[in-house]
């Protein structure tokens, strides 16, 4: 029998002990001081389960990060700001030309050519490239009367399109312009053009003018920036004179005493 209690007690002791082990493991384990902070070392943006790179593509997260607006996307072939900003400029400029050359273009389809022109004049330097546009194409129609306007934009009109244009327009009307005066004032004229084929287009036309007409501008251009055109402008003046000059000083004064003896046919 006390075989049997001590059995007993023993076993009751060690349930005691384990009990008692098993509260202070427990104890220990939920004391705040010893909880890690499971997500300290985790990016405030990421998502508990997923890593850093799965949280940073994942659309739920990457859309809701506080503070990082999503840009907004267009349609597939829809045209940007700038895009319609000029196509809406351009309209406006097509518009503008249509209202300012409606009357020039009204008295081309009466018939009334020389009150065109007079309208076309007005507007030769205007800003608006569709003005000029809309004016060169009147002159065009005109052809031979409006040669002095067309000369005008061939030399001075800032488009290149523009110039290149009337530099056509000028060329295949003078063919038809009989008059040598006019002809020796509108070969002047292009003789200020920047271009140098057009330059040396009217020293090659002058050089078949009366000579008392075409000697003044021919002497003129041997003093051009462009030695080619100089050169033929000085080759021209001999075909005329018989004489050769190296400045256009040489050669006006030759003309101012020999001008009555040229021939004026």
């Amino acid at each position: 029998m006390k075989k049997s209690a001590s059995i007993r007690l023993i076993a009751w002791l060690s349930t005691v002990a384990a009990t008692f082990l098993f509260l202070f493991w427990s104890m220990h384990e939920s004391s705040p001081s010893s909880i890690r902070p499971r997500l300290s070392k985790q990016d405030p943006g990421t998502r508990p389960g997923l890593s850093a790179v799965e949280t940073a593509s994942h659309p739920s997260v990457a859309s809701t990060r506080e503070g990082e607006a999503q840009p907004p996307t267009k349609p597939p072939g829809s045209l940007s700001d700038e895009e319609l900003r000029l196509i809406n400029e351009q309209a406006r400029l097509i518009d503008e030309a249509a209202n300012l050359t409606a009357r020039m273009r009204k008295l081309l389809s009466d018939g009334d050519e020389q009150k065109a022109i007079t309208e076309a004049r007005r507007l030769l330097a205007h800003p608006n490239r569709e003005v000029r546009v809309e004016v060169l194409n009147t002159l065009m129609s005109i052809g031979q009367p409006a040669l002095m306007e067309l000369a005008k934009m061939m030399v001075t009109d800032p488009d290149g399109e523009i110039r290149s244009d009337a530099r056509d327009a000028f060329w295949n009307a003078l063919d038809g312009e009989e008059d040598p005066g006019l002809k020796c004032a509108l070969l002047t004229e292009a003789l200020r053009s920047n271009d140098v084929e057009v330059r040396k287009n009217a020293l090659e036309v002058l050089v078949f003018l009366p000579s008392r007409l075409g000697f003044v501008p021919l002497a003129s251009a041997i003093g051009d920036p462009d030695a080619t055109v100089a050169k033929l402008a000085r080759d021209n003046v001999v075909f005329v004179s018989g004489e050769k000059f190296q400045t256009r000083a040489e050669a006006m004064k030759w003309f101012e005493e020999n001008q009555n003896n040229l021939d004026s046919e």
